[in-house]
């Protein structure tokens, strides 16, 4: 998505690019609007595109300033080749993982990645441990972002580029730290089997002592570094030993 006023290209525009085409301003390109040739479309350093929902870009496009998609969010297409500069930067918004609900560029020639990848969750949406989504296709990648939104990755499977959450082991809830919240969801859920979001942490299908020791090892963790308050680390080793008794009791009722 993204905001700006400048120059516009709305439907009735059309344009025939025999040279590259430098955008030095703001810029908003809208469904309907034309472009071909054999130039390129640039995005200049400092600049910012928007390509709203539903455009087509027949040339292709460079960028050295910023990509916005849609109108919060959208889909546009480049029908040849994307290539982002390291002074670039793509913005991208997420409003949950269903169609319509997060950018998404499709790219039909080759998507060099550089520069920076910005991240932005829309609305009241909050992310899950398995929530994905696909942000770029293509029909080639190369080269790879400098940097992205903290607590988000992005790994290429086939054609797609596959935006996910880079959180550390133990945050059950995806919130950026590892604390008693988190011990909360894997004691509610110890002994029986589930996901990430349930405490299954080393993804064996089990929620387990296992898992208590990865939030354990982890636990006070977040994206500063963090280290447990005395007291709340307390409250972890006694809701430990709580595990530990419950899960004796199970064995000794089993047997």
């Amino acid at each position: 998505g993204g905001k700006g006023m400048g120059l516009g290209f709305r439907r009735v525009a059309f344009r025939s690019l025999g040279a590259d085409l430098r955008l030095l301003g703001t810029a908003i390109i809208r469904a309907g609007a034309a472009f071909n040739g054999s130039g390129d479309l640039v995005v200049g350093g400092g600049a910012t595109l928007t390509l709203r929902d539903g455009v087509v870009l027949g040339v292709d496009l460079v960028n050295n300033g910023q990509v916005n998609i849609g109108a919060s969010p959208g889909e546009a297409s480049v029908t040849g080749d994307f290539t982002q500069s390291a002074a670039g930067a793509l913005a991208i918004e997420l409003a949950g993982t269903g169609v319509g609900d997060f950018d998404v560029l499709d790219v039909s020639g080759t998507a060099g990645l550089g520069g920076s990848l910005d991240v932005t969750k829309i609305g009241l949406y909050a992310p899950v441990w398995d929530d994905e989504w696909i942000i770029i296709t293509a029909g080639a990648f190369g080269g790879s972002f400098a940097s992205v939104t903290g607590g988000f990755q992005v790994n290429v499977v086939g054609t797609d580029l596959v935006l996910s959450l880079d959180l550390i082991p133990g945050d059950a809830n995806a919130d950026g730290v590892v604390d008693l919240q988190d011990f909360g969801i894997l004691k509610a859920n110890f002994g029986g089997s589930g996901s990430r979001s349930e405490g299954d942490f080393n993804d064996d299908g089990l929620i387990d002592l296992q898992d208590f020791g990865i939030l354990k090892s982890n636990f006070g963790a977040s994206g500063g570094g963090a280290v447990p308050e005395p007291a709340s680390a307390a409250m972890l080793l006694l809701g430990g030993v709580a595990i530990m008794r419950r899960r004796r009791r199970h064995g000794l009722r089993a047997s």
